[in-house]
């Protein structure tokens, strides 16, 4: 007797049954045998394809979730009428059945088709008319319900998740490829893919184009709930429309000049409220690309009212910052492949990485222009400096220390190979602190005369000429002479050098700037090896003044490190195990 044939006698004796049991008893009783693995989902598929090509043809009847009867044993409800005033009975009516949701659908479908992507998923469900729904994105509800789902109930849960934006009812014969609440494969509407076609392919990464700093997603995710889509999308039309309608100057940086009067109310009120989360700090003409992320990776969902909602995966990303939702992000746009370039090059120009950028998006990506792939490294460096996890000096991209401790940690650091890597850069970035701190301490110890030609060496290093240190007798408080070509203009030049512990303050600004006529130069340089006050900051670039640069102790570090002045390099070479050389080799020689 097969499996389905003593369901059926199971079902006689039981009444209508969950398919687990179901199965349970039919071994259980000895009434069939089974060579599946998952005997469970063996029958429920061959039960569910039955009920889906036959339909009332079928012996079986769906009467609850994941619970099968018999059609002779579930007579509908039936509504009697009274006769009619010509003395004939109306038929009966059967009552309507309850509407059948995505989720129940899904299920459904699952057992036949085996593991799909959500996408299919759902245009499969609504092709078949197994349910029906009045969501304007029904992948995205159908989405956000099973993660909720497999989220809340973990292991009890009849879903599982196999990354990538694939579900599979568990106990089919699947491997997991990531975790559950880190997997997404978000709705684009610039994309209809067709059934069977998978959205995320492994190897096929960097998708959002705009990509955004996480500060500006998470302030997205807290400020949109409550409202319609369309206020988003609406705002980014009326900024685009505004943009290319003015008249006049607009200073877009400053949101507060043309926000009231340019942005109809609707729009209005959400820029405010941007605005008003992020402290004034992030533009609302900056927030597209987050809109665009929170719809790649589900984070954000619609509820039955039509209002945006953060969906589990956006909860997790708001709460937990370098958590998995976040990290699995980072794997899937890049983010975790640049880390590891610029902890292997740098310091590094933007340029410097580059060519290792453009290999790999050659590799995982669509891009292959050259300004869009220097758009998509540009953004990610940014995303990443935004988390303090690359730092930015000097046109140099180098590892901050939270950045080693994140190589460090991560799982994928040790998957492939890297750990040994993460930890040897820690010992850099270490020593490395450990020689600033030390040069640091250093200058203002410096005599006079050997701080003024420690200056000059750092000068003619970064390219100015006809250095000249002057003469303490009549230097009027200038230190250094010195030209540097502009374009095709050389441009004179003071340089102030102050050995002091103190703060820099305004009146030595002013006696530098009050000086520059008698050298016949156009700007000056205060070095320091303190910081300035703020007063000092702030009168540096003053309209119709020349301007002065400021250099502090900071980040005169930087320039002596970054022209190899103050120390010493040393190259040193690193083994690492190569174990593909020991492996067997059955070929024939």
């Amino acid at each position: 007797m097969t499996l389905r044939d003593a369901a059926a006698e199971v079902i006689r004796d039981l009444g209508p049954t969950h398919y687990i049991k179901l199965a349970n008893e039919v071994l259980g009783r000895g009434l069939a045998t089974s060579d599946s693995k998952t005997p469970a989902q063996s029958l429920y598929s061959s039960i569910s394809a039955e009920i889906n090509l036959k339909g009332s043809r079928s012996e079986f009847v769906r009467t609850g979730r994941g619970i099968i009867g018999l059609r002779a044993l579930h007579a509908p409800t039936t509504a009697k009428s009274a006769s009619t005033r010509v003395g004939k009975r109306i038929p009966d009516v059967v009552q309507p059945q309850e509407r059948r949701t995505l989720r129940d659908a899904a299920a459904d479908l699952l057992n036949e088709l085996g593991p799909t992507h959500y996408r299919k998923l759902t245009k499969e469900i609504l092709k078949r008319g197994l349910a029906s729904t009045d969501s304007q994105t029904p992948a995205v509800s159908l989405y956000s319900t099973i993660s909720a789902e497999i989220n809340q109930q973990g292991g009890s849960s009849e879903f599982v998740s196999l990354g990538s934006g694939i579900f599979a009812l568990r106990g089919q014969e699947v491997s997991v490829a990531e975790p559950a609440d880190a997997t997404a494969g978000g709705e684009d509407s610039q994309e209809d893919l067709e059934p069977g076609k998978v959205d995320g392919d492994q190897d096929q990464r960097v998708r959002v184009p705009h990509f955004p700093t996480y500060r500006a997603v998470r302030t997205l995710l807290r400020v949109l709930p409550g409202r319609a889509a369309k206020h988003i999308t609406g705002l980014q039309a009326s900024l685009s429309a505004i943009q290319a309608t003015a008249v006049g100057p607009v200073n877009w940086a400053d949101p507060s000049s043309w926000l009231s009067e340019r942005l109809p109310l609707p729009q209005r009120d959400l820029a405010n409220a941007i605005l008003a989360d992020s402290d004034k700090s992030l533009n609302p003409r900056e927030l597209y690309g987050a809109w665009l992320l929170c719809q790649r990776y589900m984070l954000l969902d619609e509820a039955p009212s039509g209002a945006l909602r953060s969906s589990p995966l956006g909860s997790e990303f708001i709460d937990l910052e370098g958590g998995r939702v976040g990290g699995y992000i980072d794997e899937q746009e890049g983010v975790s492949k640049l880390l590891l370039l610029v902890a292997e090059q740098g310091p590094a120009h933007f340029d410097d990485l580059l060519p290792d950028w453009t290999e790999y998006l050659a590799r995982h990506s669509t891009y292959r222009q050259p300004a869009s792939i220097r758009k998509t490294l540009k953004l990610r460096l940014e995303n990443l400096v935004d988390r303090d996890l690359v730092s930015h000096k000097s046109a140099l991209y180098s590892l901050a220390e939270a950045g080693i401790e994140v190589l460090r940690e991560s799982e994928g650091s040790s998957k492939s190979g890297t750990k040994e890597q993460s930890e040897l850069l820690w010992h850099i970035q270490n020593q490395e602190t450990t020689v600033r701190a030390a040069i640091q301490g250093a200058l203002p110890e410096m005599k006079p005369f050997a701080f003024e030609q420690l200056i000059k060496r750092l000068l003619e290093e970064m390219g100015y000429r006809d250095v000249e240190v002057t003469q303490q007798a009549r230097d009027g408080g200038i230190d250094l002479l010195a030209s540097i070509d502009m374009g095709i203009t050389a441009v004179r030049e003071v340089i102030h050098a102050k050995r002091h512990r103190r703060k820099i303050q305004r009146k030595d600004l002013d006696a530098l700037r009050g000086s520059l006529f008698r050298f016949k130069a156009v700007r000056g340089t205060i070095i320091a090896t303190s910081s300035f006050s703020d007063d000092t900051q702030e009168a540096a670039i003053v309209r119709g003044s020349a301007p002065i640069t400021l250099i502090d102790g900071q980040k005169l570090v930087d320039l002596l490190l970054e022209n190899g002045i103050g120390v010493r390099r040393r190259s040193v070479e690193v083994l690492t195990f190569d174990s593909a050389t020991f492996k067997d080799d059955d070929t024939e020689a």
